[in-house]
């Protein structure tokens, strides 16, 4: 009986009468084992196609059902509001002001700038177990260093570290100005607060964000600093706001400036 031969890689096959498949090993030209002159070929396996098809159309169908349970356990997390995986709800954003960490501080030395004529370098007081931060600022024009030692300012602590003319300044020393810039004050937290307290502003829940130890590139695009800044300012009665609420210390008072009135805080 002549046969038709479908040819494989690695093996021969034999089709007889379209109901029967006969796998036929043939030997390997790579295995030097295998390669045996004249070595005949192994009749190893015989297959039904019925069976065979019968096999196929069951793996399919399960395949297709377990596609089909995923696929609705993912609706399901949808329709429950999850948003991802397990029903997770979604993280809630962080509001700008709470990105940022402005804290209670005080200046304990301060020495001239070796390379800048405008600047002071102030060892400032943190409450931190690391001791003093150094923090250089562009406030020669307006303060001496005598009025500047030993005063309660506040920092914001968590912007990027930058160097400014050489010396790596740890932090900004926020301060009210005028339009022109030609006064400038410093933003004063009250007597009580203690080193380290975290300025907040009337009615803002700090503790539902607490702070990591990532630093904000106030220059990044989505750096939140540019938005606070602008909506950082002193009213008209002199009382220094954020967003038109007043900047506190929980449980001890208000912040306040010396004398200015419809400023602007950097």
């Amino acid at each position: 009986m002549s046969m038709p031969m479908i040819w494989s890689k690695r093996y021969q096959g034999f089709s007889l009468r379209g109901r029967v498949f006969f796998a036929v090993d043939l030997p390997d030209p790579s295995d030097v084992k295998s390669a045996v002159k004249d070595q005949p070929p192994t009749l190893n396996r015989v297959v039904g196609l019925r069976d065979t098809w019968a096999k196929i159309d069951q793996k399919q169908r399960k395949n297709n059902n377990n596609n089909n349970e995923k696929g609705g356990e993912k609706s399901a997390g949808r329709n429950r509001g999850g948003g991802g995986r397990g029903g997770a709800a979604p993280k809630e954003a962080v509001p700008d002001y709470h990105q940022l960490q402005f804290l209670v501080g005080k200046i304990v030395d301060v020495s001239p700038h070796p390379d800048a004529e405008k600047l002071w370098v102030e060892q400032i007081d943190l409450g931190e177990p690391t001791g003093p931060r150094t923090i250089v600022s562009g406030l020669k024009s307006y303060y001496t260093a005598e009025e500047l030692n030993g005063r309660r300012v506040v920092v914001a602590a968590n912007l990027k570290y930058s160097k400014l003319r050489g010396i790596q300044s740890q932090g900004m020393v926020l301060c009210a100005s005028n339009a022109e810039h030609s006064k400038v004050e410093l933003l004063e937290p009250p007597e009580t607060a203690q080193l380290g307290d975290r300025v907040g502003y009337e009615g803002a829940d700090l503790a539902a964000h607490p702070l990591g130890e990532a630093k904000i590139n106030p220059k990044a695009k989505t750096s939140p600093w540019p938005r606070v800044q602008a909506k950082l300012t002193v009213d008209a009665n002199g009382v220094p706001m954020y967003d038109s609420k007043g900047l506190v210390v929980e449980g001890h008072g208000p912040c306040s400036v010396a004398s200015l009135k419809d400023a602007t805080i950097s």
